[in-house]
Formats: C-alpha cells, sequence, structure tokens
C-alpha cells in the first residue's frame, strides 16, 4: 500500500536502475514515515488503512498529473513498469535483488525478538527492556528498502504486502517473529509465484497484468479484514 501511494517515483523507471532503486527506497521509507505520523494519532488497524488508501488516491493522481507531460516512449516504459512483471530480471540484476533482499532479512532476524515482544504489547516489551522507538525505525527502514527494491525490479505489486502476514497471523496464531518470518516470506513467494502464473496463462495468448492478479487476490481479503474489525464496526457502521 505505502509503495503504490509513491509510485510516482517510477518515473524514474525510464532513467538507469540505479537511481530508480534508489528513488523507489526514499519514495517507499517516506510514505512508510507518514504512516508511522499518522498512527500515533489513528489507533485501530482499519483506520490506519482507510488513510493509507486515501494517500494512495492523492499520489496516483499526482502520478497521473505528471504523466500527461511525459515524452511518449518514457511514458510507454513507465505504463508497462506499472502493470507489475516479472519478466523483466534479468542475471546480473536478479543477483542484485536477492543481496537485497538477503540483506534485508537478516537484518529483520536481528530484532525478531523485539518484534515478538512488540506484538504482545508495548508496555509489556518495554518492561522487558525493548527500545520501542529504535525497533519501529529498524522495521520501517528495512520494510522500505525491501518495498523499493521490489517496485524498482517489478513493478508495483498490490497487496501481497498487506495479505499475506495477516495470512499467516491468523494460520499459525503466533506473535513469534523467528516463526512467522520465514513463513512470511515462503507464503509470499508462493502468492507471487501463483499469481504470475495466473497471469500468463488464466487466458491463452494473453499477458494478463500481474498487478491486476494481485489486487484481484487480495482486495477480496482486505475487505474483509475490515469488516470482519470491531473498532471499523463500531466507528462506520
Amino acid at each position: 500500500m505505502s509503495v503504490s501511494s509513491f509510485s510516482i517515483f517510477g518515473l524514474s523507471s525510464y532513467l538507469d536502475k540505479g537511481l530508480t532503486i534508489l528513488a523507489s527506497m526514499v519514495g517507499s521509507m517516506i510514505c512508510l514515515l507518514i504512516m508511522l505520523a499518522i498512527s500515533y494519532r489513528v489507533k485501530s488497524t482499519s483506520g490506519i488503512l482507510i488513510v493509507g488508501l486515501m494517500f494512495s488516491g492523492v499520489f496516483s493522481s499526482i502520478t497521473s498529473i505528471l504523466e500527461s507531460s511525459t515524452a511518449s516512449e518514457s511514458l510507454q516504459r513507465y505504463v508497462i513498469w506499472t502493470l507489475g512483471s516479472y519478466k523483466g530480471l534479468s542475471t546480473p540484476t536478479l543477483w542484485i535483488f536477492f543481496c537485497i533482499i538477503l540483506l534485508s532479512v537478516i537484518t529483520y532476524f536481528s530484532f525478531a525478538k523485539a518484534l515478538s515482544l512488540l506484538q504482545i504489547g508495548e508496555d509489556f516489551a518495554q518492561n522487558l527492556g525493548v527500545n520501542i522507538n529504535s525497533t519501529k525505525w529498524k522495521s520501517f527502514v528495512v520494510s522500505g528498502v525491501l518495498a523499493g527494491a521490489v517496485t524498482a525490479f517489478c513493478g508495483p505489486i498490490a497487496f501481497i504486502g498487506f495479505a499475506v502476514p495477516h495470512i499467516v497471523r491468523k494460520l499459525y496464531h503466533s506473535s513469534n517473529h523467528f516463526i512467522l518470518l520465514p513463513r512470511f516470506i515462503l507464503m509470499g513467494a508462493i502468492v507471487s509465484l501463483f499469481s504470475s502464473f495466473l497471469s500468463n496463462d488464466i487466458f491463452p495468448g494473453i499477458h494478463v497484468p500481474l498487478n491486476a492478479i494481485t489486487s484481484f487476490l487480495g482486495a477480496p481479503y482486505i475487505i474483509w479484514v475490515l469488516l470482519s474489525d470491531n473498532q471499523f464496526k463500531k466507528e462506520y457502521a
């Protein structure tokens, strides 16, 4: 969601790949910081989600305005990029992508215990010596790097980053991130590959955008999360 909100930075995709990666990471981190600031005012998950969707609409409109003043060749590359695809990953870029993901995952595991304690509650974690602000900042930085890298290499892939963690938590009923993180990765890979398979083979001779498949699979789940949230029912029923 945060990366989609800042997909405006994808306009740099017609420049060199290094600038694209940097711009995507900076964009996702800025949006994550905005959402972090909002989370101090809006406590419910459903409220934060709604605010995030509103930001998505704002930045999508800014992107549309910039599209209208972009050269046709660059605009064509940008539009193809926004559809999302794993086909653009050549062997050299795949190795770069792999290294970014590997370093990010190792960093996540370095403070997985603090994340597990935070999942139980901030007061509980703080009483056990967890630095709440430091852990949140680390989590946001690593999330920004991962989201930016995925967006730069594959385009904005919608909903997987939101839906998959919720599904895994529902399946395993655990707050232990040493258990959850590997399952996040595995489930995310399975959903991504399944979506890619559907985008290429669901209609013979027609390539369906990957972003359309992930949105079709993920959006209903997010709607279900909202409708099953008690705070959302109280505020919007």
